[in-house]
């Protein structure tokens, strides 16, 4: 399944959505292939964020709180800054696209989209995070060795 290796290992996927047809297809047609938690709000998805989260798919355009607070409060937390963030908006227009990819976000989808399409991209997201978690992870292990070998010679 998507390159995942085991059931274990089912990215969690954090969708943020105000309109709740949307949300709804969301959570049902994603959770064919994720583990989702689907929300109708910035600030409800701020608490619902944990560190278990492997991307998050937002509306721009989502009232209260907007996607882009949204995402400039994760990308300034430690804890989160890791997690993609995928911008779903109705909006075509390339200022706001450039404004979202800007203020960090991975990717910007505009409505109506393929959900097949919005699959994959989450996909390559998740796939390209884990390597990258898993570089880090060896690096510091052949740190680790080469200053056990330093010592010991």
């Amino acid at each position: 399944m998507l390159g995942i290796p085991n059931v274990d290992n089912i990215p969690s996927i954090l969708v943020i959505d105000d309109n709740q047809n949307m949300r709804d297809f969301l959570n049902s047609y994603l959770s064919n292939f994720f583990h989702v938690t689907a929300c109708s709000s910035s600030s409800d998805g701020l608490d619902k964020i944990n560190t278990k989260t492997n991307l998050v798919v937002i509306d721009y355009n989502i009232k209260g709180q907007s996607g882009l607070d949204f995402l400039r409060k994760i990308k300034s937390n430690e804890l989160y800054s890791h997690i993609p963030v995928i911008f779903l908006s109705e909006d075509n227009e390339s200022n706001t696209r450039v404004r979202g990819l800007e203020c960090g976000a991975s990717d910007f989808i505009t409505k109506p989209f393929n959900p097949e399409e919005l699959k994959v991209r989450i996909s390559n997201l998740v796939i390209d995070l884990n390597n990258r978690s898993r570089f880090r992870r060896i690096k510091r292990k052949n740190r680790t060795l080469f200053k056990k070998l330093l010592v010991n010679s």
